[in-house]
């Protein structure tokens, strides 16, 4: 049985985890069940095992996250169905869930998916004593155990340095079929573009232009989005059309009836043209010395303080200063939405929201050139993975455990976790031949199937269930 706060439809690597392993569990002969929290009472059978949803309370400036309180409901289904394994991804209900494994016999197991320091270091003033705070947390939530599951070494620092005897590490895996390098893509054609819906440009699509069930193939929808159709057949951008833009909204999002006839070379815009003095044009004057196309960048991400998705933006915007051509696709949603649109302004910056569409999602990685993660947060990185998954190599902080992903060179680079860093990351990987750097991603990912991931939780669980036992033969 698997019990998790901050699990929704739109949470992104705790819901990812979660549901493979629980699919990783089925596969391997075992019931799963899992409990979360949400706005009303549901059961429901899914792929991955039973899901049970208990009211829970909504946490003010975090969206739709939800953290469980009804614990005489959660006991109620413990106690129905006693578990041969409890496993808690989320430290805030561990204390009562304890008590209740202790007197049960149960083997209680922590998946620790946040590491509490790198994450309240952002929340506290700089005089917190945040490291003796953290090491009082983890002392005490380690004793509370029988097992610590970490993902990564930078994971596992802040249970090291208390000398915590029960810490196991099991990186977590990636879907290597959904999450996979792109066939090479043509050239935009008029096709692509008309299976877009009528009106809507094949330079930008928004979360609410897109065709949601009869979305356009991967290859289609990702580059349509990145706007580096060449070819007469289909009217470029035109200056006209980012004249008459909404203030925060990209120079590269106009409507099929902005567009100009074919004369008009593609994303021409003059000073004089430009929305707001100063801001840089869709196309840089600048020759672009990495092709005819604008460099491809995208960041998946939560857009809230401790993910930084600010600095992706600025390092396109230092790029564009630099001479780059290059536009970015942000993927993802949170509180910082509305912030890092006015941030993005006048720069070729589509924000396409939540995408639960994990097909459509890979597609969009795997047409960029580059992937930027700039948390320095990060207990492991699955979207790092998943983009690397997909052939694109990324770029990353010195902090947090993304950079344990990487592996030959071309996969990634590892920045100084600038704005600047980060563009002088993007040219140092783009200098690098395409099909070396692609399949040094593709090698990186391949290391860590969803298969070893379970494989390393349930050898450690019949470990952890024969001492159990030993202890409390009646069960």
């Amino acid at each position: 049985m698997q019990v998790a706060n901050f699990y929704t439809p739109t949470s992104g690597g705790l819901r990812i985890a979660l549901d493979e392993l629980g699919r990783g569990y089925r596969q391997a002969g075992h019931e799963r069940v899992l409990i979360v929290p949400g706005p009303a009472e549901s059961v429901e059978q899914t792929p991955a095992g039973q899901r049970i949803t208990v009211r829970g309370l909504s946490l003010p400036g975090l969206g739709d996250y939800r953290i469980l309180t009804g614990r005489r409901r959660v006991l109620r289904l413990l106690d129905a169905t006693p578990p041969d394994v409890l496993e808690v991804s989320d430290k805030i209900s561990l204390g009562w869930l304890a008590r209740w494994s202790r007197r049960r016999g149960v083997p209680l197991v922590l998946f620790s998916h946040e590491r509490l320091d790198a994450i309240l270091l952002p929340r506290v003033p700089r005089w917190f004593p945040l490291r003796a705070t953290a090491n009082t947390v983890n002392r005490r939530l380690s004793r509370l155990v029988d097992r610590v599951v970490v993902t990564s070494a930078f994971s596992a620092a802040e249970f090291e340095r208390i000398g915590a005897p029960n810490v196991r590490r099991i990186p977590l895996g990636v879907d290597l079929a959904t999450f996979r390098p792109e066939p090479a893509v043509p050239p935009r054609s008029a096709a692509a573009a008309d299976r877009l819906e009528p009106g809507v440009s094949p330079c930008s699509v928004t979360a609410t232009d897109r065709p949601e069930p009869e979305a356009p193939p991967r290859s289609a929808i990702a580059t349509d989005l990145y706007g580096d159709r060449p070819g007469p057949e289909v009217p470029p951008r035109s200056a006209a059309a980012a004249d008459r833009l909404e203030p925060g909204v990209s120079p590269c999002s106009v409507t099929a009836t902005d567009r100009p006839g074919p004369e008009v070379p593609p994303c021409s815009v003059t000073a004089a043209d430009r929305p707001e003095s100063g801001v840089p044009p869709c196309s840089a004057a600048a020759t672009d010395p990495y092709g005819d196309r604008p460099v491809r960048l995208v960041t998946v991400t939560r857009l809230s303080r401790e993910k930084r998705p600010e600095v992706a933006i600025d390092a396109l915007a230092a790029l564009r200063d630099q001479g780059v051509d290059a536009a970015l696709v942000v993927v993802g949603d949170g509180p910082h939405r509305k912030r890092l649109r006015r941030r993005a302004r006048g720069l070729p910056v589509t924000f396409l929201g939540h995408l639960s569409d994990r097909q459509a999602v890979a597609g969009l990685v795997a047409a960029a050139d580059v992937a930027l993660f700039p948390s320095p947060a990060e207990t492991f990185g699955l979207a790092t993975l998943e983009a690397l998954a997909c052939g694109t190599p990324v770029v990353v902080p010195p902090e947090g455990a993304a950079r344990e992903l990487l592996d030959g060179p071309g996969s990634g680079a590892v920045s100084d976790g600038t704005s600047s860093g980060m563009a002088d990351a993007v040219r140092g990987l783009l200098s690098i031949p395409a099909d070396r750097r692609r399949a040094a991603a593709r090698a990186a990912a391949e290391r860590y199937p969803w298969a070893e991931t379970v494989a390393g939780l349930l050898r450690g669980y019949e470990v952890i269930g024969r001492a159990s036992a030993e202890v409390s033969p009646s069960r």
